[in-house]
């Protein structure tokens, strides 16, 4: 078995070495461009196809291609345009092709939509890099919604109930490949939830024929019926009847008395908890599913518009006029700007969760990702009180920031810079002297624990499992990446003037290099360094 040495060429390149290497703007985003698609080729899969009319097979234009991937086990590091890529809209010949991230610990989703035909869907456990995935024909049914209303025994609408239709043709056809080993169970179920006046439509059309619908509040079955769905023009709506037990209902306002959309609300009970989200006029009904206690707490979520609050007092069911005053979240006024500029930031995604507060996971993800006009961001349901706002940049020359803030009854606008980074080009080489393509170049800024593994946060991803309720404590933090070319060359970034940066220099989930005390800054000159893997 051969050892692979490594010797890295590291050259900061100043303004001028990069005007030189790179004259004109547009062959800069060409080479960008191919260099993300040589590093994507590894880690992802193109999912293609035609999407055509059912009826007649002929290519159909205007149809939706949406496709995702995420994980459960905290495998994080990877780019936002593969776990989450642009949604595609068919031309006139119905085509479709979409990179997604192709990684044993990533599921995948796929959808296919448009309006007035059955969506189409696929779900694979996991994709194989390489294998590019042909669904062929996507056949695109006609429908049209199924639409109804669910009443109790008087004639009064009930709101919050669940209706299900099962048996729907929603799973693309079968097509062949490696990849079509790891899709999961056809998914050929729709599901909806009555209003404040008892109507229901289904969230996609439905195809022509006979289904059950079923009408549900949480496991217990309240009602089932048969209904026709027209081969066109819209369904006539079905009523149906269920049989209600007792349940706790009224209203949730704010400190102004208007009604609070949104809440999340949930009572303690024997066996299955009743659970219910607060309509648009800030009603609710929670039904009781389980005989037990005569009467139950309260729960208020901890997410959401409102600020979080105590449990109320024990309820009895049966009671219909409870009114549960809550105090809304604030708003906050971000303006993101180039570090020393006045150059706005308009691409990015934030985070921002109380400090110390443990049970806030869903608020220290990535969110409100997009374009921001001017670099201008209104966010809502901020909390009160000390927390953590982190700007999270599109652009990777551009470093993340994350700072404490302390969000009052009026918070003025609030002026977050972020840094340029200066660039540094890596080049390497195995003992022979042969370029090392296809190594991946990590920079790390160090925290309180040491750089190995993935034992290092990355702020452009969620997966990375680390984190504490003490904002003091400082991880090692992930800067830069990228994958050498076929010369064994990339370009990463640092923090200008840094001089304790780490280098990690990784091949499939070896290490060959880790280099500490790396500096980055724009007067240091063409230096190189010869570096071994133990």
């Amino acid at each position: 078995m051969r050892v692979i040495g490594v010797v890295a060429l590291l050259l900061p390149l100043s303004s001028a070495v990069l005007h030189a290497q790179q004259p004109t703007r547009v062959s800069t985003e060409a080479r960008r461009a191919e260099a993300a698609q040589r590093e994507f080729g590894a880690i992802s899969v193109v999912v293609r196809g035609r999407c055509v009319d059912a009826a007649n097979g002929a290519p159909l234009p205007g149809c939706r291609i949406e496709l995702h991937a995420a994980d459960g086990r905290g495998a994080g590091g990877f780019p936002a345009e593969l776990l989450d890529p642009e949604v595609v809209t068919t031309g006139a010949d119905g085509g479709f092709a979409v990179r997604v991230l192709a990684h044993d610990e990533h599921q995948v989703w796929f959808v296919a939509s448009r309006e007035g035909r059955v969506p189409r869907r696929e779900n694979w456990r996991h994709l194989v890099a390489g294998d590019a995935v042909d669904l062929g024909d996507v056949r695109m049914l006609a429908g049209v919604p199924a639409v109804g209303r669910v009443i109790d025994t008087a004639g009064a609408p009930v709101p919050g109930v669940r209706l299900r239709i099962d048996g729907l043709p929603l799973t693309v056809e079968r097509y062949e490949g490696k990849n079509s080993l790891a899709r999961y169970a056809p998914i050929e179920s729709c599901l909806c939830q009555t209003g404040v006046d008892g109507g229901f439509t289904t969230p996609h059309a439905v195809p022509a024929g006979e289904f059950t619908l079923q009408a549900s509040i949480g496991p217990v079955l309240l009602e089932h019926r048969q209904i026709e769905i027209p081969e066109s023009g819209p369904m006539t709506p079905v009523a149906i009847v269920v049989s209600l037990g007792p349940y706790v209902g009224g209203t949730v306002v704010d400190e102004a008395g208007e009604g609070v959309a949104g809440v999340e609300l949930w009572c303690g009970s024997n066996g299955s908890v009743p659970s219910a989200r607060t309509f648009e006029d800030g009603s609710f009904r929670l039904y009781r599913i389980d005989p037990g206690q005569e009467s139950v707490p309260i729960h208020i979520g901890r997410t959401g518009p409102c600020e979080p609050r105590e449990p109320l007092a024990p309820v009895a069911w049966g009671t219909r006029d409870l009114r549960i005053v809550v105090q809304r979240a604030l708003t906050l006024d971000v303006l993101v700007t180039v570090a020393g500029t006045a150059q706005p930031v308009e691409e990015f995604a934030i985070r921002c969760y109380p400090v110390g507060d443990v049970w806030t996971n869903s608020e220290r993800r990535l969110r409100l990702a997009g374009k921001h006009e001017g670099g201008r961001l209104h966010l809502d349901g901020v909390r009160r009180g000390a927390a953590r706002l982190a700007i999270v940049p599109k652009d990777p020359t551009l470093g993340c920031v994350e700072l404490p803030i302390f969000v009052e009854r009026r918070t003025p606008l609030l002026r977050v810079e972020v840094p340029r980074m200066v660039p540094m080009m890596v080049q390497l080489f195995d003992m022979d002297g042969a370029p090392l393509a296809g190594a991946v170049v990590q920079v790390i800024e160090p925290g309180e624990s040491e750089a190995h593994g993935h034992a290092f946060v990355d702020p452009r991803s969620d997966g990375s499992g680390l984190w504490s309720s003490d904002p003091a404590t400082r991880f090692d933090t992930l800067l830069s990446r990228a994958k050498a070319d076929e010369g064994g060359r990339c370009i990463v970034h640092g923090l200008d003037g840094r001089e304790d940066l780490v280098l990690l220099v990784r091949r499939g989930d070896g290490v060959l290099l880790r280099e500490t005390g790396v500096a980055f800054g724009r007067e240091h000159g063409t230096r190189e360094i010869r570096l071994r893997a133990k």
